[in-house]
């Protein structure tokens, strides 16, 4: 098959989607991968070729407000790049896809779909969480607390469509115009459609009963990059710990500074050493200390291998990562799906309760290191579960998945 898959996103977003389309091509199909300029050295790493769509959302995060201080700014800021993006996609995507058998889209891939339609090829869309698909079970990925009751879960789900409605579909008709396409009556609904991969791990974040007849849970795409541990952190392991890592990722603070204070401030009060990763403009520190060690990058499935628990925002993948090394986590939520995923690692036993970005502080993240290192029974849970997900081909129910769907799509064209 000739498949086309578009990922729009950061790193975290990114790279499932290159290790999916690494092992396609392996098993005989022809790839067409399309990402922003901050994947290309992805792309690279897995000799794919990469077609550059979408502005860098490296470039575009250091121009956004930290959306865990300024969650309404941020939102706009938000809306007007995902209108970029659904625009550039409309006017590249119909020539580069034309030959394809199947698209792919994942994270901001939302004008893929309509393209998919217009030239009559069979569609999916690849999940990261659970609560991106509308469901009774969770709530939607724009609510930070943990809800049960089904009623009010729902609700929330046609609230946050109607707010995606506001803001995105009258953008998304103008485009389907342009293509003489009928407008959409929902947004969120259409742009992620009926056949959904789930791609993370059941034994931490299971698929919503409800949602089984349009998703199909695969497990994370967990492929780890090469990478080596530089010598000044292996010299770094080589003192006396218990060592502790933390990293926001893509995750920007307004101010840097005072989040690398937060967390030497904790790590020296729960008596740790701590390996910091800069990631994009989320941790600054200019102290000097002999307890901690930071760097611009740091290649997460070498190094938690090697420390007692790790602090970070909550992605999808590292979450997965730390699992596979069967550590503890302390999440930190900053936005979106990160809090739903922080109350999974908490409730599945993997970790202390998360602790919002906007409520952090020395004192909170201290009482939750000590936890982490010092409870025996999150490791164990963490091992378990590791054990549990190796026994798992991800990648090859990802390509099982692929192909049946793509099959009663066919089918189901074919009957029309």
């Amino acid at each position: 098959m000739k498949i086309t898959i578009l990922v729009s996103g950061t790193r975290g977003d990114i790279l499932p989607m290159a290790a999916l389309s690494d092992h396609l091509r392996r098993m005989g199909d022809e790839i067409i991968f399309c990402c922003p300029p901050n994947g290309k050295t992805i792309a690279s790493g897995y000799d794919i070729p990469a077609h550059i769509i979408g502005r860098d959302v490296e470039e575009v995060s250091a121009a956004t407000p930290d959306p865990s201080r300024y969650p309404v700014r941020a939102t706009f800021e938000l809306i007007r790049f995902l209108k970029a993006e659904i625009s550039e996609q409309f006017a590249v995507l119909p020539s580069l896809v034309k030959d394809s058998d199947l698209l792919i889209s994942a994270s901001f891939g939302f004008g893929v779909r309509n393209i998919a339609e217009f030239l009559k090829i069979p569609f999916i869309y690849v999940a990261y969480s659970p609560n991106i698909i509308p469901s009774g079970y969770y709530p939607p990925m724009t609510v930070r607390r943990r809800i049960t009751s089904p009623w009010l879960n729902r609700i929330l789900f046609k609230l946050t469509d109607a707010g995606f409605n506001l803001s995105l579909k009258k953008h998304v008709n103008r485009e389907r115009a342009n293509l003489v396409m009928r407008p959409i009556p929902y947004f969120w609904e259409y742009s992620i459609g009926p056949n959904v991969l789930l791609a993370c791990d059941p034994e931490i974040s299971p698929a919503a009963p409800d949602t089984s007849e349009r998703c199909i849970q695969t497990g994370n795409l967990f492929k780890p990059m090469t990478g080596i541990i530089e010598k000044r952190l292996a010299d770094f392991l080589e003192s006396k710990g218990p060592f502790v890592y933390a990293g926001f990722g893509s995750m920007k603070s307004h101010l840097p500074e005072e989040t690398g204070k937060i967390l030497l401030d904790a790590a020296e009060t729960a008596g740790v050493r701590l390996i910091m990763a800069k990631g994009w403009k989320g941790i600054e520190l200019r102290a000097q200390s002999e307890r901690y060690f930071i760097a611009d990058d740091i290649p997460h499935h070498l190094l938690f291998l090697r420390v007692s628990a790790a602090i970070h925002h909550g992605g999808a993948g590292t979450i997965a990562t730390a699992v596979r090394a069967g550590i503890p986590q302390i999440i930190i939520p900053h936005m979106a799906d990160q809090f739903f995923n922080g109350y999974e690692v908490h409730d599945r036993g993997l970790g202390p309760e998360p602790i919002w970005r906007s409520r952090l502080s020395s004192r909170k993240l201290a009482k939750a290191i000590l936890e982490a290192v010092h409870n025996p029974a999150y490791r164990e849970t963490a091992e378990k579960t590791a054990a549990a997900i190796a026994r798992r081909d991800s990648f090859q129910a990802a390509f099982s998945a692929i192909r049946g769907l793509v099959k009663r799509q066919t089918e189901r064209k074919r009957r029309k």
